[in-house]
């Protein structure tokens, strides 16, 4: 999993699909559409995110991004760390409580 640092805040991040250029991931390999990534704000804050969609040039793509909820250190650290099966299962704990509370929220609760 990918960590990518968005020079960006919070507030900006989660209002729409954030669009970012490839050359801006800092990464030498292009991203692939439903991959997901550990996204990084200004304040150094990390979300869970995913990529939406991959437009432009294959050379030079550009990337629409889900960004989700905001994870623990201890999540990132398995998403970034050694064993990919730990890090699978906190990203889903993750996204299932990112949902929930986008849910509650739109009911108003």
């Amino acid at each position: 999993m990918e960590l990518l640092n968005i020079a960006r805040t919070r507030t900006e991040l989660h209002n729409t699909p954030v669009l970012i250029d490839h050359v801006d991931t800092g990464l030498t390999r292009p991203l692939t559409v439903t991959e997901r990534l550990v996204i990084s704000d200004v304040s150094g804050a990390f979300f869970e995110g995913q990529v939406l969609m991959r437009i432009g040039d294959p050379s030079s793509p550009r990337y629409f991004l889900h960004v989700g909820a905001e994870m623990a250190m201890a999540v990132v650290a398995a998403h970034l760390g050694d064993d990919p099966q730990q890090g699978r299962a906190a990203y889903q704990d993750a996204d299932l409580l990112g949902d929930l509370r986008r849910g509650l929220t739109q009911l108003g609760a």
